[in-house]
């Protein structure tokens, strides 16, 4: 209902500001082509004894986003995405769809308060509201495997590490007092779930929070992030959800002729209620968390340091923090029927970063399903519960820079030892090295190498057998050896080996079970091929990755995919 009347209202905007000819009407679009071949490799072992599942497909779609954008003044804007879209084989005027991507309204009440309306991008803290990277992407990856990366972010509405949600947003600014430079304030609230009127209620996503800059030197701060089911949405109350995440945080700066300093902290609370009156069960829970730092910036070199410490509670609930990005269970929607239409093949690193089946949109108030191969150490961000340790990051350069490289390290354990006595301890280091050639050698034309890692291990006691380690490696070349003409190539390579004991969760976050992890799988994507640039903004590539997957434990999922690659992209 509420998109409805946000849809006639936008629609009335347009129309009638286009006919008074008052006010400024422009637009913005996004196009995308795309077309893949893939296929198994005839040796694969998944395949093998299999006479009725698919292994080859030919895929495609076109698709396009017309922004319209209406803006009479200064204090109030009005945009809409119109996507056309179109599957590959299907006719433009019997198999596309029209659809409405995003709606939103924005403006300025009484020049002091700005408001939003409609599809907006929400985001706090770490601990509060925030979607995490999926743990595989490196800044260091190959170009081939970034277009496909950007193409999830995209539809994913993966801006930065904000959630995109419709609801409503107010912010403002105070000027100061005498020993106040500026007051911010920020509100919003958002549905996470509809009710369906006979035992889920509607359920809200609400929060906000305040920033007070005292001077150039001190910044203090208040979030709250907050999730509560709706009372009298349903005839009974089935089921009651309610968790509230109240944070403060503080920033001191300081400057001399030659570095920037800054100390840095947050710490909060959960308070976690959940009620299921059917059950006769409710769970009441509450724990905090907290994080100490130091940043250094260099004033004149692109030179940073960063230390930091923090502890995060066995029970600290914070869904907005903790969501993650990726259904690690998600099944892969690519050459997925499994032998003889049984049991669909693994998810890989190359289903994470090519198919919309994987990806998650939604907040989730019970901590979800991982996979420990891809990320033991932190899998719900820095908000995972029952963690405590160390964090160093090291930054020297930027993307256009002729040296560019990064490295964060973090040392932790557990708080309380989940499943048996003693804690487990984890080491999580990532880092990279992007050269641009061209500079150093003094050409205009892209001469580019990359090389990137991510190293995981954790360990336990010696009697409960728990070694766990994992291995990604990037490396990537770009060559621009004609006039905006591009070769680009690269491999992504990952493994991952040993034992763990994983808990398992109950609807009220409760461990109940534990079970045996064991891993040794070895994955590959190898891509090749060619991009030409018509401008920032348009490109044509046409790219061969070949991605393979073996698992030493069951033989029977290893598996070669090679797939053809076309796309085009264009921006206005």
């Amino acid at each position: 209902m509420f998109t409805k009347y946000i849809l006639r209202f936008v629609l009335f905007c347009s129309l009638t500001y286009t006919a008074l000819a008052q006010s400024p009407v422009y637009f913005t679009g996004y196009g995308r082509a795309l077309i893949d071949d893939s296929r198994f490799s005839s040796s694969s072992p998944f395949i093998e004894n299999d006479t009725t599942s698919a292994k080859k497909a030919l895929r495609g779609n076109f698709m396009f986003d017309l922004g319209i954008n209406v803006k009479p003044n200064d204090n109030f804007r009005v945009n809409t995405i119109l996507r056309v879209n179109n599957q590959f084989g299907g006719f433009f005027s019997t198999g596309s769809d029209l659809q409405f991507r995003q709606v939103q309204i924005e403006g300025v009440l009484a020049k002091k308060v700005s408001y939003g309306i409609g599809d907006l991008d929400f985001g706090l803290t770490k601990y509060t509201l925030y979607n995490s990277f999926d743990p595989t992407y490196s800044p260091f990856e190959a170009e081939a495997i970034k277009i496909r990366r950007d193409i999830m972010h995209y539809e994913n509405f993966n801006t930065e590490n904000k959630w995109r949600l419709q609801g409503v947003r107010l912010g403002t600014e105070l000027t100061a007092q005498k020993y106040i430079q500026s007051v911010r304030l920020l509100g919003f609230a958002t549905r996470i779930i509809p009710s369906n009127f006979m035992n889920t209620p509607d359920r809200l996503l609400y929060g906000g929070n305040i920033q007070v800059v005292q001077s150039k030197y001190l910044t203090v701060g208040g979030n709250i992030a907050g999730i509560s089911d709706i009372q009298g949405t349903v005839i009974d109350t089935v089921v009651f959800y309610q968790n509230n995440v109240v944070t403060g945080e503080y920033k001191l700066n300081y400057a001399s002729k030659t570095y920037r300093y800054q100390l840095f902290g947050e710490l909060g609370r959960s308070f976690y209620n959940f009620n299921k009156v059917d059950q006769q069960v409710q769970v009441k829970t509450t724990d905090g968390f907290f994080e100490a730092g130091a940043q250094l910036k260099h004033r004149y070199h692109p030179f940073q340091l960063m230390a930091s410490y923090r502890v995060v509670g066995p029970e600290f609930y914070s869904p907005g923090a903790q969501t993650r990005r990726i259904y690690d269970d998600g099944t892969p929607g690519l050459l997925n029927d499994g032998v003889n239409g049984v049991d669909s093949r693994n998810q890989t690193i190359y289903d994470r970063m090519t198919d919309l089946n994987v990806y998650n949109r939604s907040i989730a108030t019970t901590l979800m399903y991982f996979n420990p191969i891809y990320n033991n150490a932190t899998p719900y961000g820095a908000a995972t519960p029952n963690r405590k340790g160390l964090t160093l990051d090291v930054m020297y350069g930027n993307k256009d820079s002729l040296l560019y490289a990064s490295a964060n390290v973090q040392v932790l354990s557990e708080v309380l030892g989940v499943g048996f006595p003693s804690k487990r301890q984890f080491i999580l280091a990532t880092g990279g090295i992007t050269i641009n050639v061209n500079k150093w050698i003094q050409r205009e034309r892209l001469f580019a190498l990359s090389t990137g890692v991510r190293y995981e291990q954790t360990k336990g006691s010696s009697s409960a057998d728990i070694n766990l380690n994992s291995l990604m490696l990037d490396a990537s070349l770009t060559y621009e050896c004609l006039r905006n003409f591009d070769v680009i190539g690269g491999i992504k390579y990952f493994t991952a080996s040993g034992s763990d004991i994983v808990s398992l969760r109950n609807d009220f976050n409760q461990i109940v079970d534990y079970s045996r992890f064991n891993a040794d799988v070895r994955q590959n994507i190898w891509t090749g091929g060619v991009r030409y640039r018509f401008s920032k903004q348009m490109f044509f590539s046409a790219n061969v990755f070949v991605t393979s997957n073996s698992d030493a434990l069951v033989s029977s999922n290893g598996f070669t995919i090679q797939q053809y690659f076309f796309s085009y992209v264009m921006k206005f």
